[in-house]
């Protein structure tokens, strides 16, 4: 019955040392001033500040060369082209000036063949939405889907 006791006596005595030694380390250390600078305050809030916010709206969003992000309006989303040439210039062309993963090439009647036996409605709805390896509005979400229809008609009227 002796060891137990032995077993907590020395435990008590460990404890006690521990609290000494951190009465005395808290009274050995002075407060540095500079945690007392509101400078000092503003950086350490700014180094733990969180990187970024989750975009939950869907807007599409804008970073700055400051390297600050904000959401972009509708009206900002995608520039106006104005013409089916200028989003084809701007989006399209670089698949569909080389043929780059079998996309049919501009002017080029044997590669759009298959695609101009379905209808226009089809194949617009096939360019809005994505098919086999081609994303969605060619990768450019931010296209409004009038833009879109506007280069499909460029890329048809260059086959007259």
């Amino acid at each position: 019955m002796g060891t137990p006791t032995l077993f907590t006596g020395i435990l008590g005595i460990l404890i006690a040392i521990t609290v000494v030694l951190f009465i005395i380390a808290q009274n050995i250390v002075e407060n540095d001033p500079k945690w007392d600078d509101p400078r000092v305050a503003q950086t350490i809030q700014q180094r733990i500040a969180p990187v970024g916010k989750l975009n939950t709206s869907g807007a599409p969003i804008e970073v700055s060369e400051a390297g600050t992000v904000s959401l972009i309006s509708e009206a900002q989303a995608a520039p106006d082209y104005g013409s089916g040439e200028k989003v084809y210039n701007m989006v399209c062309q670089a698949c569909h000036s080389t043929g780059v993963l079998n996309s049919p090439k501009l002017g080029d009647p044997a590669g759009w063949g298959p695609r101009l036996d379905k209808s226009k409605d089809v194949l617009y709805e096939s360019v809005l939405k994505g098919l086999n390896l081609m994303p969605p509005k060619g990768g450019r979400p931010d296209l409004s889907d009038e833009q879109v229809r506007m280069a499909v008609d460029y890329m048809l009227d260059s086959l007259n």
